[in-house]
C-alpha cells in the first residue's frame, strides 16, 4: 500500500487539474510587423527599422513596441480561417497597483483616437481581417484599410 499511495496521489492531483491549450495553430508566437500598405492610396511604410510586435498566445495578444520601449497594448482576439478579430484593447500598465482615474492594473482603451492603436495597423477599437497567408514564419494580413507583412521571431 505505502508504493501505491504516491501513484494514487499523482493521479487524483493530475485527474483534477484541467491543462488549457491553444488551437491556434501557427498564428501563436511573436510577429514582427515588416510592412504595412495603405490600401487607399497604394502607399507603403517599410518597418524593417521599427521593432513593433503582435505577441499571440492562447487568447491573448500583446501588441507593443521595442525601439520606442512602448508598453502597448493588450487585446482580445478570435481566430477563426481566414478572420482574424481583434477587440477590447487596454492599455498595459505592467504590474502597477495604481493606474489612472484610481483604478489598477490595465486601462481598457474607450477612445481609439487618444490610442497608438494605429501605428500597430488597427483601424478602430474593433479590427477584423482577413488572413491572406499563415504560414510559421510568415503572415499577411488585410483589413479595409491596411494589408499587413509580418515575420514570425
Amino acid at each position: 500500500m505505502k508504493k501505491i499511495f504516491p501513484i494514487l496521489c499523482v493521479a487524483a492531483l493530475m485527474a483534477s487539474c484541467e491543462l488549457e491549450t491553444s488551437d491556434n495553430g501557427d498564428l501563436d508566437g511573436n510577429w514582427r510587423m515588416q510592412r504595412v500598405d495603405t490600401l487607399a492610396t497604394g502607399g507603403t511604410t517599410d518597418l524593417m527599422s521599427e521593432k513593433r510586435y503582435w505577441g499571440i498566445e492562447h487568447k491573448l495578444m500583446w501588441i507593443h513596441d521595442y525601439v520606442k520601449d512602448d508598453r502597448g497594448y493588450y487585446c482580445r482576439f478570435d481566430h477563426s480561417g481566414d478572420s482574424l478579430r481583434i477587440y477590447e484593447p487596454y492599455a498595459n500598465h505592467g504590474h502597477e497597483d495604481s493606474g489612472q482615474e484610481g483604478g489598477g492594473g490595465d486601462i481598457p482603451v474607450t477612445d481609439f483616437a487618444s490610442s497608438k492603436l494605429n501605428l500597430y495597423g488597427l483601424s478602430g477599437l474593433y479590427t477584423s481581417f482577413k488572413v491572406e497567408s499563415l504560414t510559421g514564419s510568415r503572415m499577411v494580413l488585410t483589413s479595409k484599410t491596411v494589408k499587413i507583412y509580418f515575420k514570425k521571431m
